[in-house]
């Protein structure tokens, strides 16, 4: 069974017709993208930087948001999405706040996919998110 889900990219990857690319991209852009960088999209844009803003100092509402979000925009693209977000301490500066996310989900062949596994796909947008963000 061949897959069928294609996600349109500004990049050199044209038409993205790989599941562990489509996600890579779903997920990088979750971290990269402005809520309100369209007005034809309005309101649609999935932005973490926007769920921070919106839920400043509110841990729970963070998570909740994350939670929803994450899920409701890899379930455009995938089936079966699983996401789970929980607040991890952070043991160097409690002053800042960190969390987990676990996320899966299954593509149009059956396969089913975790963060992990896409990134066994080498240079991925999302290591480049990580890196930056671990410093």
């Amino acid at each position: 069974m061949a897959n069928n889900i294609v996600y349109p990219s500004l990049s050199e990857d044209s038409w993205v017709g790989n599941s562990q690319r489509i996600a890579d991209y779903l997920f990088a852009t979750f971290f990269a993208s402005d809520y309100s960088q369209s007005y034809i999209y309005h309101k649609k844009i999935c932005s973490f930087a926007y769920i921070l803003h919106v839920n400043q100092g509110d841990m729970m509402g963070t998570i909740s948001a994350v939670r929803q979000t994450l899920s409701d925009y890899f379930s455009r693209y995938f089936n079966n999405v699983v996401v789970e977000v929980q607040e991890v301490e952070n043991t160097v500066d409690p002053s800042k706040g960190q969390i987990s996310i676990y996320l899966s989900f299954t593509d149009t062949t059956g396969e089913v996919f975790n963060l992990q596994k896409i990134r066994e796909i080498s240079n991925t947008f999302t290591d480049k998110i990580i890196e930056i963000n671990n410093g």
